[in-house]
C-alpha cells in the first residue's frame, strides 16, 4: 500500500519562501496567451495538459502561477531558464498533479508547490526523483516524492542537489520508497525544513560540501530496509568540507531497525556548526558525533539509547557540549549531571538517574513517540535536552 501523506503540522517550522500568487480568477483551460497583460500576469493560469504546460513555461517571463489540474504530466525538465520573480507550478488540489521526475539544470527562480513526483521505475543509485543542478532560487514545498512503492529500496535519491546550486529550499515534503531520502552536494544557502522521510534503504539525509545550511525540524525514516552490510545514518555529512551549518529540531525515532547513527559528521572538516534541540533515539553509541570540527556547539539535544538494544548513546565532539541529555552505563562515574549535561541510565529501574525519573516513557523502545519523551513534571528534562520538540 502507498504510504499516507503526513498531515501538515502547524508546529512545524516554515521556510521563508516567495509568496504564491493568488488563485482568484482561476479558470481551468485558460491558454498561455493570457499569461501576460501589460507585462504582468493578470491571473493564475489553468493548465489541463502537458502541451499546455510546455506552452505556458515557454511563454513565462516571471511571476506567473501555473495551476495544474489533477493528472499525469510525465517527466519535467527545465534547463537554462531564469525567472524574476519566480514562476510557481502548483496543483489545483494538493498533490493532484503528478510527474515521473523533476530535473532542473542551470535555471533560476522556480517554486514547485503541492506536487506529487513519483518515479515509475527503480532507477540506479545515482538516479534522483527530484534533481536540482547548477541552479539557484529553487523551492520544492508541500509535495510528495517517491520511487516505486514495490518493496525494492535499492535505487534513487528522493531529493538531490549538486554542481554549485544555491538558495535552495525543501519545505514540508514527504519522501518515501527510495534508497536515500535526500542527498545534497556542493550546495550553498540550503534550507531543509519540516520534511518527513520514511520507507528507505539507507540514509535519511546525506550532505557533502555544504556552505550555509539550515536543517531544521525534519523527521527521519522509521522504516529502513537496508542491504546487508549497510552503514545507516539519520543525518550524515561526509566527503568534503562543510561550513556554517545549523542542525536544529530534527527527530529520529526507531522503528524495526535501531542501528541507525544519529547526526554524524566525519571524513571532512566542519566549521561553524550549531547542533541544537534534536531528538535521537538509537542503539548506536554515536547519537551525535562530529570529527574534524572547528567552532562547533552541541546544546540542548536529547540522545537516548534503546533499552535492550544498546548500552549508551552520547554527544561526541570537540567543541562546546552543554544542556544535552545522554544515556550511559549504570556504573559510569559521569552518571547524573556532569559538565553541564545530564546522563541517564535505563538498566536499573531502582537506581539513580533512571529514564523514568525524567521522562514519561523513554523505555518504550522501537515505536517510541515524542509523547513518550514528554518530561516528568518538575524533572530535569524540563531544564536539559530538547523539551520544546516534545510538545
Amino acid at each position: 500500500m502507498p504510504a499516507a501523506f503526513p498531515p501538515t503540522s502547524a508546529s512545524r517550522p516554515r521556510a521563508t519562501i516567495a509568496p504564491r500568487g493568488s488563485r482568484r480568477g482561476f479558470l481551468l483551460g485558460l491558454g498561455a496567451a493570457s499569461l501576460l497583460a501589460g507585462g504582468a500576469p493578470a491571473a493564475p493560469v489553468g493548465i489541463t495538459s502537458r502541451k499546455a504546460l510546455d506552452r505556458a513555461l515557454a511563454a513565462a517571463q516571471g511571476g506567473e502561477t501555473l495551476v495544474l489540474a489533477d493528472g499525469a504530466y510525465g517527466g519535467l525538465k527545465i534547463a537554462g531558464r531564469s525567472f524574476q520573480p519566480a514562476v510557481t507550478l502548483t496543483s489545483a488540489t494538493p498533490r493532484g498533479a503528478r510527474f515521473d521526475a523533476v530535473e532542473i539544470t542551470g535555471s533560476e527562480g522556480l517554486i514547485l508547490d503541492q506536487l506529487h513526483v513519483a518515479s515509475p521505475d527503480q532507477g540506479t543509485f545515482s538516479s534522483a526523483v527530484v534533481s536540482i543542478q547548477a541552479s539557484s532560487g529553487i523551492t520544492l514545498r508541500d509535495s510528495e516524492v517517491n520511487g516505486p512503492v514495490d518493496g525494492d529500496f535499492s535505487g534513487h535519491h528522493g531529493l538531490h542537489t549538486d554542481l554549485g546550486s544555491r538558495d535552495i529550499t525543501f519545505a514540508r515534503n514527504y519522501v518515501h520508497d527510495v534508497k536515500n531520502g535526500a542527498t545534497f552536494i556542493d550546495t550553498s544557502a540550503l534550507t531543509v525544513t519540516g520534511n518527513v522521510i520514511d520507507r528507505i534503504g539507507n540514509d535519511s539525509f546525506k550532505l557533502i560540501a555544504i556552505s550555509g545550511g539550515v536543517i531544521d525540524g525534519n523527521t527521519g525514516a522509521r522504516n529502513v530496509f537496508p542491504q546487508p552490510g549497510s552503514h545507516l545514518d539519520f543525518v550524515q555529512f561526509q566527503g568534503a568540507d562543510s561550513r556554517d551549518i545549523v542542525l536544529r529540531g530534527n527527530v529520529f525515532l526507531p522503528g524495526a531497525r535501531t542501528d541507525v547513527q544519529g547526526i554524524f559528521l566525519d571524513d571532512a572538516r566542519f566549521t561553524n556548526v550549531m547542533i541544537e534541540r534534536n531528538i535521537i533515539v538509537t542503539s548506536m553509541i554515536r547519537g551525535i558525533s562530529v570529527s574534524g570540527a572547528r567552532n562547533t556547539v552541541a546544546r540542548y539535544n536529547t540522545v537516548l539509547d534503546v533499552p535492550g538494544a544498546g548500552k549508551a548513546t552520547y554527544v561526541m565532539l570537540d567543541g562546546e557540549v552543554y544542556g544535552n541529555i545522554m544515556s550511559t552505563y549504570p556504573g559510569d562515574k559521569k552518571l547524573g549531571t556532569y559538565e553541564g549535561n545530564l546522563l541517564l541510565q535505563h538498566a536499573d529501574p531502582r537506581g539513580r538517574w533512571h529514564y523514568d525519573t525524567v521522562f514519561r516513557n523513554a523505555r518504550a523502545g522501537s515505536g517510541i513517540t515524542l509523547a513518550d519523551l514528554a518530561p516528568v513534571p518538575g524533572g530535569l528534562a524540563e531544564s536539559y535536552g530538547a523539551m520544546a520538540r516534545t510538545r
